[in-house]
């Protein structure tokens, strides 16, 4: 009896041990996504201030993209099912003498081309060449939202995207996961291919690190398409007096200050201005329904 609760107590123990440094690893990782989500959040609205690398916000925040990024994910994987679905009950019209001569006519390329092409170099040379094109032309462009609310939003589909519903972004990030998943395929790929020589081990370390920024671009893009959310309408704060005539957004709070968007009642392009108030000065804060403030101000209808 003595060995077997020891033997059961290493394998507690090494569970135990195993959970422990998952947890830590995954609080991590939630605490860089929310980081990186809340910075270029911030930046895209405009706010200045200062992040400190440890709040407990962060977590909380990368959950939520997390989250969201899961439920793109589940969405891609479910019509990647269905679209196999109808693929697979449209070829089984198909006769299958015919069915077989198609096989055989569209393998019998690749056949011939597999042994020559997939090599670690090639597919790393691939991959490479696949990440920088997605990050320079999909996914970086989230950089270009800067002071989204005094400038209005970028030209072209990044700004349509920040002003589109929710269905659109679910879009945008699913294609996103797909561009991240065809990375990690080549990276793979590559990785397992025979051919490794000084040359391909960089190329290889170089796919890794592009793998490793579309993983980083993310919750950045999440933060700054997140930034066309609605802003809570806030209907008292401190003294109304200093607000007299002009209507107000809460941005951004934290354990210190307030940061609202104050804007005078008048066609777009009207004065605006992020106004900080201290907690200890605002006093009873009152916020009612949300609005789409980035839309009315761009001459959108709320």
């Amino acid at each position: 009896m003595t060995g077997v609760a020891k033997s059961l107590q290493e394998k507690l123990d090494a569970v135990s041990g195993g959970w422990v440094s998952f947890a830590a690893v995954a609080g991590l990782a939630l605490h860089a996504m929310g980081f990186l989500s809340l910075r270029f959040h911030l930046a895209a609205l405009g706010v200045r201030t200062d992040l400190s690398l440890l709040d407990s916000r962060y977590v909380f925040e990368g959950a939520n993209c997390l989250v969201y990024l899961l439920a793109a994910l589940v969405l891609l994987l479910f019509l990647l099912l269905v679209a196999g679905l109808g693929l697979f009950l449209l070829s089984r019209l198909v006769p299958q003498t015919s069915r077989e001569r198609w096989q055989s006519t569209l393998r019998a390329p690749w056949e011939r081309l597999r042994p020559r092409y997939r090599t670690a170099g090639r597919l790393s040379l691939v991959g490479i060449a696949f990440a920088v094109l997605a990050i320079q032309f999909l996914m970086r462009q989230c950089f270009f939202a800067q002071d989204l609310l005094f400038r209005g939003v970028p030209d072209g589909w990044p700004g349509e995207l920040l002003l589109a519903g929710s269905g659109s972004r679910t879009a945008f990030f699913m294609v996103l996961l797909a561009v991240v998943g065809v990375t990690a395929w080549l990276r793979l790929a590559a990785g397992r291919s025979p051919g490794h020589g000084p040359a391909t081990r960089l190329g290889l370390g170089l796919l890794t690190l592009l793998l490793g920024f579309e993983l980083a671009l993310l919750p950045i893009n999440y933060g700054v398409l997140t930034a066309g959310n609605p802003l809570p309408r806030v209907a008292h704060v401190g003294d109304d007096r200093a607000f007299a005539g002009r209507q107000a957004w809460l941005v951004w709070e934290d354990a210190d200050r307030l940061t609202l968007l104050v804007v005078t009642p008048a066609p777009p392009g009207a004065p605006r201005a992020l106004v900080t108030v201290p907690r200890k000065e605002a006093g009873r804060v009152e916020v009612g329904e949300e609005e789409a403030v980035l839309r009315r101000l761009v001459g959108g209808k709320p």
